[in-house]
């Protein structure tokens, strides 16, 4: 196009703020295949969340209230995304996505799967996401979010914490 360096990081700063585009990451950018009605866009906690992770070689799992969530266990919607991964620790904003990502050992993404059955696994549609009609293909693999919350809780303060929780309260 015969534009600068300078110039090209000012254009995707431009469409990134005016949320044309979204930023992952320092230079990798997500663009839509085309712009919804209105001009606004930002995509979906998968397709952030796999670009991030994939973009750094790693692997994750959903934890956290959005395991909760996605295996069925609860139907509130989670305003952030939680996930173990073995690359990156801290918080993250990819348009409106936000994420909160925990950093964990690699060994960790070495268990066993634990097979749970077809209805556990919604689509928006099933969950009353209106507009949104496919199945997720966020990582749900080996590393079980039951078990491990419940060792986080575990080590955090024990049992009477996990009642606590399951109830809708704190301890």
């Amino acid at each position: 196009m015969g534009i600068t360096r300078q110039q090209e990081e000012e254009l995707l700063r431009r469409l990134a703020r005016g949320r044309l585009i979204a930023r992952a990451r320092c230079g990798l950018y997500l663009i839509p295949p085309r712009l919804p009605v209105g001009g606004s866009w930002s995509p979906d906690e998968v397709l952030a969340l796999n670009t991030l992770i994939e973009d750094r070689g790693g692997r994750y799992q959903i934890c956290g209230p959005n395991a909760f969530n996605r295996y069925g266990f609860d139907d509130q919607i989670p305003t952030r995304v939680y996930a173990y991964n073995d690359r990156i620790s801290g918080e993250r904003t990819i348009g409106s996505i936000s994420l909160t990502l925990i950093k964990v050992p690699s060994h960790y993404f070495n268990g066993r799967f634990i097979p749970l059955p077809e209805e556990n696994f919604r689509s928006d549609a099933e969950r009353g996401r209106p507009g949104r009609h496919r199945r997720d293909r966020m990582a749900v693999g080996p590393l079980n979010p039951m078990i491990h919350f419940l060792e986080n809780v575990m080590m955090a303060g024990g049992l009477l914490q996990i009642v606590a929780l399951a109830r809708g309260r704190s301890a």
